[in-house]
């Protein structure tokens, strides 16, 4: 990997930087590629070639790690392998995924600091979250209408409410709600990705304010996983540290959740259906009520016994039960020596957690707990493949090595 202070003695180009923006954001998880005008291809498309023109007259490139090129192009010839097994002509895209987070990769180690890129991720989840928490309020007050309405790439409907977007919008008569996506596709991606934030931030030990803004706003995506992520993250780091932190959170989580259940039995019920019934009411086919992929869990589960090894294909699918959102859903499509190739890189960060000195195993215990709290996040959403997710999953495993190799890492 190239050091650290070699990188960020790097001038950030900000013209690079903001291509890389508009190539990172063109596809899904935004909602961008949505909007009929928006050619997400083609921008795609281009940006690479540009891309790659830059990198062959810049002569020299960096990558973030040795083994990203190899993996990668293990990836692409299971996708090749499968596009011929199977004619599978999606496998086509795939294979434009992993080479596009390749270049991706190179450009931001090459030509702009990761760290700048880390630091505008993070302002960019807080931004969206305090603009969405601002909707989230000024919605429920004025029960205002979205100033646009579009259809998102798997046909559901979305809605811009001025300083975001969603594409849950609850109507119940006299009261309507939203549960805001900032600029994602859902409620779902925005917590998901705010994990990311959240656990970047604690590593590269940056500015605890802005952890604390973006706990707080993303309690207003009312995101059962996201509430199950705070649940972690307080007993695995925040009640470890000082207790004016912690009870702080606690004070704060313990009256939003007392103010909810208070109004259980007012007009404004529909926030305790989205918020704590979403623990509480137990059902035995689909379990808690918040947990939807109960269902999807057994039909990814059917197709990945019927084809084992290499996987349905994606062409399968088509006209059958969504398979989606569940971490089956590669072992079903992909088979599991695609699975093993897509998830290789999340269980890098368990490598790099597990030491061996000498004869001696030594555990990087906070790098174990980011791991540990990503897999549990991967099961409802296994979102670590793809241009904007592979090239984050990949800068959070760059933020691991910044903390590993800093003097606070905790080896034990």
């Amino acid at each position: 990997m190239t050091p650290p202070e070699k990188l960020r003695s790097f001038h950030t180009n900000t013209s690079i930087n903001v291509l890389i923006w508009l190539y990172l954001t063109a596809a899904y998880p935004f909602i961008f590629c949505s909007f009929p005008f928006h050619p997400y291809k083609t921008l795609i498309f281009a940006l690479g070639i540009i891309f790659v023109i830059l990198l062959l007259f810049h002569g020299k490139i960096f990558v973030q790690n040795s083994f990203i090129i190899p993996i990668t192009l293990l990836q692409i010839s299971y996708w090749i392998f499968k596009f011929f097994l199977q004619s599978d002509i999606s496998y086509i895209t795939i294979c434009m995924h992993s080479l596009s987070f390749l270049i991706a990769n190179i450009v931001i180690f090459t030509f702009v600091d990761p760290l700048v890129i880390i630091k505008q991720f993070i302002k960019l989840i807080t931004i969206l979250g305090i603009l969405g928490t601002l909707v989230f309020f000024t919605h429920l007050l004025f029960q205002y209408s979205p100033i646009m309405e579009y259809t998102n790439k798997d046909g559901r409907p979305g809605y811009i409410f001025w300083l975001t977007a969603t594409n849950t919008y609850f109507n119940w008569g006299e009261f309507s709600m939203i549960r805001y996506s900032g600029v994602f596709d859902e409620p779902g991606a925005m917590s998901f990705y705010a994990i990311y934030a959240i656990l970047m931030n604690r590593l590269l030990k940056l500015n605890p304010r802005t952890e604390l803004i973006i706990i707080i706003t993303q309690i207003f995506t009312l995101s059962f996983a996201f509430y199950i992520f705070l649940i972690l993250y307080f007993f695995m780091f925040i009640s470890n540290e000082k207790a004016r932190s912690a009870i702080v959170l606690i004070i704060i989580l313990a009256t939003f959740f007392i103010i909810i259940n208070l109004l259980k039995n007012t007009k404004l019920y529909f926030l305790y259906l989205m918020t704590i019934d979403r623990f509480f009411n137990f059902s035995e086919s689909t379990g808690l009520s918040g947990n939807n992929r109960i269902e999807l869990y057994k039909t990814a589960f059917s197709t990945f016994l019927k084809f084992p090894l290499f996987g349905s294909g994606e062409a399968y699918l088509i006209g059958k039960p969504f398979h989606g959102a569940n971490i089956l859903y590669s072992l079903a499509v992909h088979g599991i020596i695609g699975f093993i190739l897509i998830f290789i890189f999340p269980f890098l960060i368990l490598f790099k957690a597990i030491r061996l000195l000498g004869k001696k195993i030594m555990l990087n215990i906070t790098v174990l707990k980011c791991f540990i709290i990503l897999m549990i996040m991967y099961l409802q959403r296994p979102e670590v493949f793809g241009l904007f997710q592979t090239t984050i999953l990949l800068l959070f495993i760059y933020s691991v090595d910044l903390y590993m190799n800093s003097k606070t890492s905790d080896l034990n």
